[in-house]
């Protein structure tokens, strides 16, 4: 049981981080287009 908590925490880890640099990303791309 508490292995599969730690798991599951750790893949929401994972897409919280992926989602995270994505976005930043998509921020990055749209000031980019604004400043040219």
């Amino acid at each position: 049981m508490k292995r599969s908590t730690d798991s599951l925490e750790s893949t929401e880890t994972i897409y919280y981080d992926s989602t995270l640099s994505l976005n930043s990303g998509f921020q990055q791309v749209s000031i980019n287009n604004k400043s040219l």
